[in-house]
Parts: C-alpha cells; sequence; structure tokens
C-alpha cells in the first residue's frame, strides 16, 4: 500500500500547486502520481513486476521500471489501457524530463490541458481497477479544485446523490464540508451522512438566528456559518468605517 499511498500524495500536491498557479510543478507531481499509481497495480498482480529486468536472480537495489515502459507492461498484463491513454502517458513522460532537466517546450495552456487529462485517467483508472474511488482519495479541502479539473467529477457527484435519493434525503441541504447540494441524508438516530465525502454531521440550532442547520458534532451550540459570515462582514465593514474617521 506504500505505493499508492505516495501516489495519492503526490496527487493533492499537484492540485495544491495548480491552486498556486506553479503549473509545471504540478505537472510534474501529478505524473509521478501516475506513476506510483501504476507500479501499485502491478505491484498488485505481483510485486517482482514493478523492476525492469525481471530475470534477475536477486531484485536487491534492482531498478524499477521506466514510466515510458509502464503502459505497455501493464497492457501485457491484461490491464486495459486505451491507446490515447497511452499516447497521454507517454507525452506527459516526456514532459516531465523536460520540467526536470529546466528544459519545458510545452505552453502553460497545453499544460493544464494535459493535466486534466491526468486528473481524468487517475480517477477513471482507479475506479475501473476497484482500487478506491476519487472523492475517497482526495481530502475535502480540494473538492472545489477538482470540480472544475476532472471531468469524471460531476458523475462522482451525481453518483452521491443518487445514493442519497435512496434514503432520507436532507433537500436542499449543502453539505458543510464539501458544499454540495442533495448530498446528505439522515437516519432515525438524527445522524447525517454525506453520500460523497463520507462524513457524519449532526444538527443544531443557531443561538443568534434560531435557524436549524447542519454541523460536526463538536460545533453544536455554535452560531450557523451563515451568522458567523454576517458577523466576519459587520466587522470589516467597521473597520473600514474606523479607517475612514466615521
Amino acid at each position: 500500500m506504500a505505493l499508492f499511498k505516495s501516489s495519492k500524495e503526490f496527487l493533492v500536491e499537484s492540485l495544491e500547486n495548480y491552486e498556486s498557479g506553479k503549473i509545471n510543478l504540478s505537472l510534474l507531481h501529478a505524473v509521478i502520481s501516475i506513476e506510483l499509481l501504476l507500479k501499485y497495480r502491478l505491484f498488485k498482480i505481483h510485486p517482482n513486476l514493478i523492476y525492469k529486468d525481471l530475470d534477475r536472480e536477486s531484485f536487491n537495489d534492482a531498478l524499477t521500471v521506466r514510466f515510458c515502459d509502464l503502459p505497455q507492461r501493464l497492457l501485457n498484463m491484461g490491464i486495459n489501457i486505451s491507446l490515447s491513454d497511452k499516447a497521454l502517458l507517454l507525452k506527459v513522460a516526456k514532459w516531465r524530463n523536460d520540467i526536470a532537466h529546466h528544459l519545458p517546450k510545452h505552453s502553460q495552456k497545453d499544460a493544464k490541458l494535459h493535466l486534466s487529462q491526468v486528473y481524468d485517467f487517475y480517477a477513471k483508472f482507479i475506479k475501473n481497477e476497484k482500487i478506491s474511488r476519487i472523492n475517497r482519495v482526495l481530502p475535502i479541502k480540494l473538492y472545489k479544485i477538482v470540480k472544475g479539473l476532472f471531468k469524471k467529477w460531476h458523475e462522482i457527484v451525481k453518483e452521491a446523490q443518487t445514493l442519497a435519493r435512496k434514503g432520507q434525503i436532507l433537500v436542499g441541504c449543502m453539505c458543510p464540508d464539501c458544499i454540495v447540494p442533495d448530498t446528505l441524508t439522515k437516519d432515525d438516530k438524527e445522524i447525517i451522512f454525506c453520500h460523497l465525502c463520507k462524513q457524519h454531521f449532526v444538527c443544531s440550532n443557531c443561538p443568534d438566528c434560531n435557524k436549524t442547520y447542519v454541523c460536526r458534532e463538536e460545533e453544536i451550540g455554535e452560531p450557523c456559518y451563515a451568522c458567523i459570515e454576517d458577523a466576519g462582514d459587520a466587522y470589516i465593514s467597521n473597520q473600514i468605517d474606523i479607517l475612514r474617521g466615521k
């Protein structure tokens, strides 16, 4: 599992770099993430398949298979990778080497386009190979980023909303963590569950506006998010008035 754990960590770093506008670093980490993911899939078939030379007597200090050879080895093992995905992986592998040697020849526009395709491949691969789902791999704080990057993201959200409709759905309520509507259900014990981020919540009454809202258990009795936001706006407005001498 160490390979997959490292793969997830590099994927998160890639998305965080993308959010910060560090596109080349984001691409570099995305490709490393894919490389580790593909090696993890080979490792699940047999641990020795991640090595370059399969005919060695010992694999101590042996070199692992190159990224550019991973798609074909997986195909040889019966793992389905389309020709278009194989071409994409080989292309970004070359870009990774260019970036590592400080000689990138691609444009930022092309990098963003291919990053989106790489992220989509990651999401599709872990689902098809029954490794995990992208909403379980990523921390909730990154959901707002992937909404515009992952073409498959809307499918993940729809699946969560479909699951919610099978239970006692809280219509129109947004999950306080992933900020997506119609993914919450409530059970007989009044426990609320989000079918997207897989977190549990409860209902609480806001002491300021007396409205019922969804929150984490440790937030019971605290003002609702709307009141907190209003208080923040009022504070900022008051500070501006002070600066203006009002």
